[in-house]
């Protein structure tokens, strides 16, 4: 979207969602997840220079010396008690993230060597603190503030979601993601971003919510993904968010939702197809776009009939149910 000229350009196609752009992103929000670990990092995070060695071609020798630490507090992670594993995670994860943010996959492995079981340690850990900080006893509103206030750079929800951009780029971070529910749990923000009040958005909250849209866009180029929303009921409640209320300071979300639900809808498979029809989400997408038409824009509007055109396209040879309901 062009904010400068005031136009959308919008592609309604599947995104290019590429561990490419989200390493541009982690690089992008270095800077805040720094700041963080400033606060809460051992004496030695305080002699990291202000650029990344994953970004570079040649690691010096500090580089080599620092991730030798990295590895050596990781392993000794397995043996700390359980009380003390919070203290020790806050030191390795600003010091990973120094290394290794914009880094490919080679200089990840080659360094640290197998991350298939750090994808777990990282997933896991997201999972437990996202459930430990989640309430749905709270208002939605007061909800909605809690996610933002996880992903801030004075909790380590940050760089836990930092660290999984930057294992986004290994060879197991979907699979393991997958088994560990993330697209789920990614989900949920996601459906709370629509909710903030006014005023809940500045710079720094729209980089992180346009940082978990994409991570989550990542992820859903994968079946199992997909197939982990469709089991958690996930695909139907995001899908709602494209037509439902929305207060107008949060519309720019419905926008990069859409990215989200075109990528799932061009790798359409029978099971994304049943689950619409069973959710009746054409049906119920119509309906509110008959009833709630000023509440779209025109252009809105048409990018809606062009996912409902996509969904009929694509399902047709899959399934004759949504087209004889349309």
């Amino acid at each position: 979207k062009d904010k400068k000229q005031g136009h959308s350009h919008h592609t309604v196609a599947a995104m290019n969602w590429l561990p490419k752009s989200v390493r541009s992103i982690v690089r992008s929000g270095e800077e805040a997840s720094s700041s963080s670990s400033s606060s809460s990092s051992s004496s030695s995070s305080s002699s990291y220079s202000s650029s990344s060695p994953g970004s570079r071609t040649v690691w010096t020798r500090e580089d080599h010396d620092l991730c030798h630490q990295l590895i050596t507090m990781y392993n000794n992670y397995f043996n700390t008690r359980e009380s003390e594993k919070n203290a020790l995670l806050q030191k390795f994860l600003p010091l990973f993230l120094h290394l290794f943010s914009g880094a490919d996959n080679q200089t990840i492995s080659t360094n640290f060597g197998e991350t298939k079981k750090l994808c777990v340690t990282i997933c896991n850990k997201f999972g437990d603190e996202f459930k430990k900080n989640f309430q749905d006893s709270l208002p939605i509103e007061a909800k909605s503030k809690s996610v933002l206030k996880f992903l801030s750079t004075s909790h380590m929800g940050l760089e836990l979601f930092s660290t999984m951009e930057t294992l986004s780029v290994t060879p197991h971070f979907v699979e393991v993601a997958c088994t560990k529910s993330i697209p789920i749990v990614l989900a949920k923000p996601i459906q709370l971003f629509f909710h903030l009040p006014p005023g809940a958005s500045s710079t720094y909250n729209e980089n992180i919510e346009n940082r978990v849209m994409n991570l989550l866009g990542f992820l859903c180029l994968s079946r199992g993904s997909v197939t982990e929303l469709i089991k958690n009921d996930g695909l139907s409640v995001l899908f709602s968010h494209l037509y439902l209320p929305c207060p107008p300071h949060n519309l720019s979300y419905r926008e990069s939702l859409i990215d989200i639900i075109s990528t799932i809808i061009n790798q359409m498979d029978r099971d994304v197809a049943d689950n619409l029809k069973k959710k009746s989400s054409v049906k119920l997408m119509i309906n509110h776009m008959k009833t709630e038409t000023n509440s779209f824009s025109k252009e809105y509007f048409l990018l809606l009939w062009v996912i409902i055109v996509d969904i009929l396209r694509i399902s047709t040879p899959l399934t004759q149910a949504i087209i004889e309901e349309f």
